[in-house]
């Protein structure tokens, strides 16, 4: 994702708006797009860095299944944010930024392809952490 949002930076920077013939860095909508995707994605890694952390703290000997939901859910949460943080950009790119050839695409493909599986199912980690947090079991999902 952070690649993604590297190569947007620098295609915004350049790129001229197809229609208008006029600087896309120029434009508010562009700049504000590349504002909060650089805060989801800064999101995104402070909630791995403290899922790493969570996890050090259950590698330490205070591992608990509230632990576990609690540390899933943040991870899934970030895989989320990351693609949000790129799926805004790409949004503002424009068709080209989906050719075959474009490391935005690339990156967009596959942080939106690793999105998709069933570890980063924001609807079953949700249940699951939700669960812990009113005190109930966390259910079948395995953690």
């Amino acid at each position: 994702a952070r690649g993604g949002l590297l190569d947007a930076t620098d295609r915004f920077s350049v790129q001229l708006d197809a229609y208008l013939g006029s600087a896309k860095a120029d434009r508010p909508g562009v700049q504000m797009r590349l504002a909060e995707s650089s805060a989801e994605l800064r999101s995104a890694e402070l909630l791995i860095d403290d899922t790493v952390a969570l996890l050090a703290h259950a590698a330490d000997g205070h591992d608990t299944r509230e632990l576990r939901a609690h540390a899933k859910y943040q991870a899934s949460y970030a895989i989320d944010l990351a693609r949000r943080s790129l799926d805004r950009v790409v949004t503002a790119a424009g068709a080209r930024a989906l050719f075959d050839g474009s490391r935005l695409q690339r990156c967009y493909r596959d942080v939106t392809m690793a999105s998709q599986h069933a570890v980063a199912d924001l609807d079953t980690v949700g249940q699951t952490y939700g669960r812990t947090l009113l005190g109930q079991s966390p259910g079948a999902h395995p953690l």
